[in-house]
């Protein structure tokens, strides 16, 4: 695949971690400084280094950063039985999957597979943001192909521009634009497709790599799919223990995506997704998400202490087994690396919330990296690692260091 980075990270002039401030990054969502207000971070740009965190007053080892919920999160595809469709919770070993039987799409036979919900909540909110046009959509053989190639990226792609259409087509006294992620948590999600501009890319003109342009035919096959009613026959599915009292059984178990009575606007919104989300769209997604996507290790043993301990370390590991999901967090993608990070990334709640902490003493002024990689490895994978997934040399002091480089 042909890519050109445009992410700019540490420089080989980088020398330490404390960089001189310049200038406010211009082209950032004023949604990110709301974010961060009351954090005690602060973007900016820095010599060598683009866009950047840094500290604003002196921050002690251990102390939360900020805490973020996802733009648009995927579960990993081999544990859709287990994990929340939305918000990547883990079921539990009792949760039940409702998978659909195996139907026939223009003459070729796919495999199924139910969308789970962990609560009533998720679902509901869900249901806002952009269940009623994935339901609608036969997506089921864009999710076989990313399952054969392992790929996560344009299911990403198809969560977002479901949620996009929605927001531009919610029916009255609803708003997938200020639905949250869960109760009391905002996000910034006022213009989705345009809202993840920002962010840094792999430049991939055309022509498109193959591999993308089959995706989105695949895509925009089901978004057709939805505008002409045809909509597949998925089932959710939910935990036997959930109290769904407060919810309709159809809406819990359903073969369709939405009440008759809201079809009309999900076949619209469905109109205006095929309108906006052409190839050129796709690939600026995928551009981005290649470089801004998080790996999600949600413990599925809930919060214990051993499950936590399980999650760190198939995460350091790279086990991609343990894996829950994958997210792009706005505000989170501002981060660049160090091989020698002064912060932690974490999933406390056992969801897709990621909570940034001080891995040390940080000092005002001072640049707040995470590292995209396992720093434990030899300085040779690293940054063959980096340059390959990132587009970039890598010149960490720890990198300096391990090459003899002054």
């Amino acid at each position: 695949m042909r890519r050109i980075f445009t992410r700019q990270l540490f420089s080989r002039s980088t020398s330490g971690t404390r960089q001189l401030q310049t200038e406010a990054p211009a082209g950032i969502p004023q949604a990110l400084f709301d974010l961060l207000e009351p954090s005690p971070l602060a973007l900016s740009v820095l010599s060598g280094a683009g866009r950047a965190l840094v500290s604003r007053r002196p921050i002690h080892q251990g102390q939360r950063l900020f805490q973020e919920w996802p733009l648009v999160c995927v579960p990993a595809l081999s544990k859709q039985d287990k994990i929340c469709h939305r918000c990547l919770a883990a079921l539990g070993n009792d949760a039940q999957s409702a998978a659909r039987p195996e139907v026939q799409t223009d003459g070729s036979t796919h495999s199924t597979h139910a969308l789970c919900f962990c609560t009533p909540t998720c679902y509901a909110a869900a249901m806002q943001e952009y269940l009623p046009i994935y339901l609608a959509s036969n997506l089921q053989q864009l999710e076989d192909e990313c399952r054969r190639t392992q790929e996560h990226f344009p299911l990403l792609a198809a969560k977002l521009i479901c949620s996009e259409a929605l927001t531009q087509h919610s029916p009255a006294g609803t708003s997938a634009a200020t639905s949250t992620l869960l109760a009391g948590q905002s996000s910034p999600r006022s213009s989705l497709m345009q809202g993840i501009d920002f962010l840094s890319y792999a430049n991939t003109p055309p022509p498109y790599p193959e591999e993308w342009v089959s995706t989105y035919s695949l895509l925009i096959h089901g978004l057709r799919t939805a505008v002409s009613g045809h909509h597949s026959d998925r089932k959710l599915s939910r935990s036997p223990d959930d109290d769904l009292s407060h919810v309709s059984a159809s809406n819990v178990v359903s073969r369709g995506p939405a009440p008759a009575s809201s079809e009309g606007y999900v076949r619209e919104a469905a109109q205006w997704a095929l309108k906006h989300a052409d190839m050129a769209w796709y690939a600026r997604a995928l551009g981005r998400f290649h470089v801004n996507s998080f790996r999600v290790d949600a413990p599925e043993g809930g919060g214990s202490s051993d499950s936590l301990m399980a999650a760190a370390l198939a995460a350091i590991a790279g086990d991609q087994n343990q894996r829950s999901g994958s997210a792009v967090y706005l505000l989170a993608s501002m981060f660049n690396h160090s091989c020698t990070p002064n912060a932690d990334i974490s999933f406390p709640v056992c969801n897709s919330q990621a909570v940034f902490t001080a891995a040390r003493d940080i000092e005002p002024g001072e640049q707040v990296c995470i590292s995209y990689i396992n720093a434990d490895l030899p300085v040779d994978v690293r940054r063959q690692q980096l340059q390959f997934a990132y587009g970039f040399d890598c010149g960490c002091p720890k990198c300096m260091e391990d090459l003899g480089t002054p």
